[in-house]
């Protein structure tokens, strides 16, 4: 990962040349350092630092712009489907999303915050799900993403041998709702659950 040495030189209006002397150390030295050619052990960082005016770890913190190319941006379920939020609840860095959901697009990710327990403990109040918005039909029983009198809720749905879908309640005294495949509006289905310990 590329350091910040030539960001945070150009910030404070150096040549690689005058950070050099301050450093005791030639122009080439430094800019190996910047293209990462030669090693920034903590003992280079922390002279650099001093002449810079930061702190030594400032100078490992990685270019923001690139990591915005690497990473996937998740928004939070809107209320209203008009409007899209103007930034991401979440970001999480693309090969690590891979390794967790090999083989899925993550294009049409959006995460969701549960609002009450779903039934056998699959999610809790509090938990963060990211689901996939790309799916819009119930062809497995999981949790989903439902359209409820205009309102995104979390369900877990079970799919009948008739194909009539039933939408658990997870609460106490509520009784589950059976509705045929066109009755119901899926926003997405669950795919990954992120809870507290």
């Amino acid at each position: 990962m590329k350091n910040m040495l030539k960001s945070l030189r150009l910030d404070a209006g150096l040549t690689q040349e005058e950070l050099g002397k301050r450093v005791g150390a030639t122009k080439q030295q430094i800019g190996r350092l910047e293209k990462d050619q030669r090693k920034l052990t903590m003992e280079w960082a922390r002279k650099l630092a001093t002449a810079l005016g930061c702190s030594p770890f400032d100078l490992y913190k990685a270019d923001i712009s690139k990591l915005k190319e690497r990473a996937i941006n998740i928004h939070e379920v809107s209320e209203s489907q008009l409007k899209e939020p103007d930034m991401p609840a979440m970001s999480i860095d693309r090969a690590l999303l891979s390794r967790i959901l090999p083989g899925i697009s993550h294009d049409h990710f959006e995460i969701m915050i549960v609002e009450s327990d779903l039934p056998g403990e699959v999610a809790k109040r509090g938990d963060f799900v990211i689901l996939d918005t790309s799916i819009r039909t119930a062809t497995n029983p999981g949790i989903y993403s439902v359209d409820f009198n205009g309102s995104p809720q979390l369900r877990l749905l079970v799919i009948t041998k008739t194909g009539e879908i039933i939408a658990r309640s997870g609460m106490p005294g509520v009784p589950d709702e059976t509705f045929s495949a066109d009755e119901i509006s899926i926003l997405g289905r669950a795919k990954l659950k992120i809870s507290t310990i």
